[in-house]
């Protein structure tokens, strides 16, 4: 394992908060022009783990002009990366970015840091840099595997070749309240976020911490590298109530970059007492509204062993949305979705559960690119002013355009509900006024007035509730919307072996 904390050609901020960690954050390497690292390592795939703490810098190296590419071993890992931006979109401090890179036979791992072009003062910056070896078959997908199911509508198998690199994009604990401490993960050094609750969209769910909390109960996860024992000790269900589990999804949504296909893996381990064979809990696996698994059983995944821990895998691809070439959603959602199995006869426990989970965007083959697009100018008073058309301003969180889009629209529908209502009334009393001999039978239809249902929620939970109420279990289909609406940040000095060559760097 190398690590390195960037000193030799650095500046320190200017400022910087106090819970923010010293390393390795209060130094950082920053050039205007391109500078480089070559790690020796071995053959194989390595984490690579960069770190970020956006911040204005002595002598001149602003906050806001840091902009630069990331590229290594040829893959494209940050495009016209905007540091300051992503941090303000995302209202946090500092930046932490992990990726997976399999080193082949020149058994090296090259970094460059290259500054955007369109801009003189422009420059890039690394605070840390982290490299870690990882075993062949953590991610990537063995010679003799024949990979995982491709989840969309033809179900092809899919595999993670060496040839591709993985940028991680999700790693949760799921079920623990957001203050608990990051559980320990000696082997891989990987930070589980432990606050599923940002992504769920299921406001009866319970988190469910098991009998064994403290540790007494035996878990297994094989091999020990998977993931640490103390995810599988919490977990997240539905409940205990099965007649309202059935009307129910148990969901999470998480925003992606379009274009890109992803690696989704589950954890599971049973430790319910209650559930002490195969059959007794089944339920269904939706990824984005395609069925993943139809029966999904943990117990039968382990031969009736609880305790032991398992996982599965998925791909799905997230294309790019006709917004996304509009330049108006660069993000989209992953949705997964957990549903009781519809057959009561064949399983006894109707509440789906989860411990963890991971989310990996896969870099596009052809271009070897792992980047995304910046988020959207965030306008605070910190921001340079922007000048905007009047035609831009906004009211209420619309623009002028979209107000007046909305009044005419609004006009349009009053006038053809007035206009049904009067003509109604007027066929009700020329129909009362005539006598005929027509039947009460008679189906022609006439105007009448219209009807309109206004029952809404002002409470987000229950938006929530009716959004995910009534969960499709029509399986003839395997592709249906299933409803009806710490690390270790204390980094050492860069070892000799560690080669760094630069261009015209500015030394700080």
């Amino acid at each position: 394992m190398d690590r390195g904390h960037i000193q030799d050609i650095s500046s320190s901020t200017t400022t910087q908060k106090p819970s923010i960690n010293k390393i390795p954050y209060s130094t950082a390497r920053l050039s205007h022009s391109v500078f480089n690292y070559s790690f020796p390592v071995t053959i194989g795939p390595k984490y690579l783990r960069l770190f970020f703490y956006p911040s204005t810098y002595t002598d001149g190296f602003n906050r806001y002009d840091a902009s630069f590419t990331v590229i290594s071993n040829g893959f494209t890992l940050l495009k016209d990366f905007n540091a300051s931006l992503s941090a303000d979109f995302e209202g946090v401090d500092t930046i932490y970015k992990e990726y997976i890179i399999y080193v082949g036979d020149d058994r090296r791992l090259d970094l460059s840091f290259i500054p955007s072009n369109g801009n003189s003062t422009n420059y890039a910056f690394i605070n840390g840099i982290e490299v870690l070896s990882m075993p062949n078959d953590l991610y990537y997908t063995s010679p003799d595997d024949h990979g995982f199911s491709l989840v969309d509508t033809s179900y092809t198998q899919y595999s993670i070749q060496t040839n591709v690199a993985l940028e991680t994009d999700y790693r949760i604990r799921v079920g623990v309240q957001a203050t608990e401490s990051n559980i320990k993960d000696t082997n891989m050094l990987r930070n589980w976020n432990s606050n599923d609750t940002n992504y769920l969209r299921t406001p009866t769910s319970r988190d469910f911490i098991s009998k064994d909390v403290t540790g007494t109960k035996n878990i297994t996860v094989t091999p020990d590298y998977m993931a640490p024992k103390d995810l599988f000790r919490t977990s997240r269900d539905l409940g205990t109530n099965g007649t309202l589990n059935k009307l129910l999804n148990l969901t999470w949504e998480f925003p992606v970059d379009t274009g890109f296909y992803y690696l989704i893996r589950l954890h599971f381990c049973e430790l319910d007492p209650m559930i002490k064979t195969q059959g007794d809990r089944v339920f269904i696996i939706y990824l984005q509204g395609c069925v993943a698994e139809d029966q999904a059983d943990v117990l039968k995944w382990t031969d009736n062993q609880n305790g032991l821990a398992v996982h599965r895998n998925y791909a799905v691809f997230i294309p790019k949305s006709d917004d996304y070439y509009n330049n108006k959603n660069k993000k989209v959602n992953i949705s997964l979705q957990m549903h009781p199995y519809s057959n009561s006869r064949e399983t006894e426990f109707s509440d789906p559960f989860l411990n963890g989970l991971e989310i990996f965007k896969i870099s596009d083959i052809d271009l070897d690119n792992l980047a995304g697009p910046n988020p959207d100018l965030i306008q605070d008073l910190n921001y340079p002013q922007v000048q905007e058309k009047k035609s831009k301003q906004r009211i209420g969180g619309m623009t002028i355009i979209e107000v007046i889009f909305e009044v005419v629209f609004g006009v349009m529908v009053i006038s053809l509900v007035v206009f049904f209502v009067l003509r109604g009334k007027r066929e009700t009393k020329e129909k009362k006024s005539k006598t005929t001999k027509e039947s009460k039978s008679s189906t022609t239809s006439k105007w009448g007035p219209l009807s309109f249902s206004t029952t809404k929620s002002t409470k987000a939970h229950k938006i929530h509730l009716y959004h995910h109420i009534f969960a499709a279990t029509f399986l003839s289909s395997r592709c249906v919307m299933p409803q009806i609406t710490s690390m270790n940040y204390s980094l050492l000095a860069l070892e000799d072996s560690a080669m760094c060559t630069k261009g015209t760097s500015t030394k700080v």
